[in-house]
Order: C-alpha cells, then structure tokens, then sequence
C-alpha cells in the first residue's frame, strides 16, 4: 500500500471511529486504565460496579438485582466492541510509527537545507509548535538537546 494510501486508510478509520464515538473514550480508558470510580473500588468488574452502585446508592434487593442485570447486559455488548477497538489501535501502531519516521526524515532533509542559525530557528519553531514548555529535563527533542547544549557550554565559559 502507498504512504498515501496508508495514511489514508488510517484517517478514514480514526474519522468513522470518532464519528460513532468509540475512539477518544475507548483510547482514553485503555491509555489511562480508568474504570468504574465511585470512590474507593475501580474496576472494569460489571459486578464489583453493580455492587458499589447498591453500596454507594443504597439500592434495595429488588433495584440491587435489576441494575446488576443492566450492567451485566450492557458490559455483554460493549465488551466486543472495545476489544475490536483495541485490535484496531494495535494495527495502526506501526503506521503511527511510519508517518513519525516519514515526519523525521522530512525535517532532517529541510535541516540539511538550513545554515546553523536557521536550524535553530527551525528547531524553536518545531518546539512551539509541539508545546515543549511542557518538556523535562529528558526530553530527547532537537530543541531541548540544543538548548542543554547552549547552557553547558554557557557553563564551561
């Protein structure tokens, strides 16, 4: 498949994702391990959400029993979906990867083109636009590795 193509691919596959509402809640929970949180439990456990719910809630027997079969039922059909969601993010990964090489290589080559000076504006231009006012100290990025730079050698004079 071409890299436009590819790209593509992955564009039409992240728009109908984000258009059913599946993408950004479906990466968010997986990337940041979020479940159900009603105070001290969290857990993706139907039944450990259905009994903080009676806990939290107060919920007779009667109420305890019916959202327990709501959640079990809806945890039934959304399951799937997730795990296809998953599958999917695991498959873009590489081409995730691809167009940061592609992105890279793009850079590099303008770089080869620039003067020292221009480099460095290119670098602080890439830096603003990435937002590293919010990088540490190990950020691994061409502007913050000039800047260390400069700094050290600040240092030694």
């Amino acid at each position: 498949m071409s890299q436009t193509g590819v790209h593509v691919a992955g564009t039409a596959l992240l728009i109908t994702l984000c258009t059913l509402g599946l993408a950004v809640p479906a990466v968010h929970a997986e990337h940041h391990g979020h479940g159900y949180d009603y105070g001290e439990r969290k857990t993706k456990d139907p039944a450990a959400y259905a009994a903080t719910l009676t806990e939290k809630l107060g919920l007779s027997e009667e109420q305890s029993v019916q959202v327990t079969a709501i959640i079990e039922e809806h945890h039934a059909k959304i399951k799937p979906i997730k795990d296809q969601i998953k599958a999917l993010i695991e498959q873009m990964k590489p081409l995730k990867e691809q167009v940061g090489e592609l992105k890279q290589a793009k850079h590099d080559a303008i770089k080869a083109v620039l003067t020292l000076e221009q480099q460095v504006q290119f670098a602080e231009m890439r830096a603003k636009k990435r937002g590293h006012n919010k990088h540490g100290a190990d950020c691994k990025c061409e502007y913050c590795a000039s800047k260390r730079a400069e700094s050290s050698e600040s240092a030694e004079e």
